[in-house]
């Protein structure tokens, strides 16, 4: 079996290659930020509703960074780009809204959402502040900027389904 360099030794990229294949090819998984292998899945608390989560935004990108930090927490989200898509949708436990996209029909779906118990969190541009408060008025909650949204979404996204303590 190929040994590999002690330390202080430089490795080289064959005698890793080799000594992976001696192993019979198994190879560590990497681990994510919140300290699990990438392909394990948080468990479902009992307590949350339901694990749906609609993303209203119409940046694929965006909703692409919300997928993936939902799916590794077990849970679903689906992208929603206009208002009327909320009308069949069955087991809501998430709306995060992007206040731009929404504009005027926020005060439409949250008034129809939030009085049968659906979170709805908002998040939008920095600078549009009347926006933002806005929609804070209208129940969403909370309401946080852009970047401060993409800081907490790993973070909160559990305790918003689940309606725990993180708002």
């Amino acid at each position: 079996m190929t040994q590999l360099p002690g330390p202080g030794r430089k490795w080289d990229p064959a005698q890793i290659w080799e000594a992976r294949i001696a192993r019979g090819g198994r190879r560590f998984r990497p681990i994510n930020t919140l300290g699990f292998a990438t392909n394990h899945k948080m468990p479902v608390s009992p307590t949350t509703r339901m694990n749906t989560i609609l993303a209203w935004t119409d940046d694929l990108i965006f909703f692409s960074r919300i997928h993936g930090v939902a799916a590794k927490m077990g849970l679903v989200a689906k992208q929603v780009r206009r208002a009327d898509a909320f009308d069949g949708e069955t087991g809501i436990g998430l709306v995060l809204v992007d206040i731009q996209v929404a504009g005027e029909n926020l005060a439409a779906v949250a008034g129809d959402l939030l009085p049968k118990g659906v979170r709805m969190v908002g998040y939008g541009s920095h600078v549009d502040a009347a926006g933002l408060r806005a929609a804070r008025e209208l129940g969403l909650n909370p309401v946080m900027p852009r970047s401060q949204f993409v800081e907490r979404l790993p973070l909160d996204l559990f305790g918003w389904v689940g309606r725990g303590c993180c708002s």
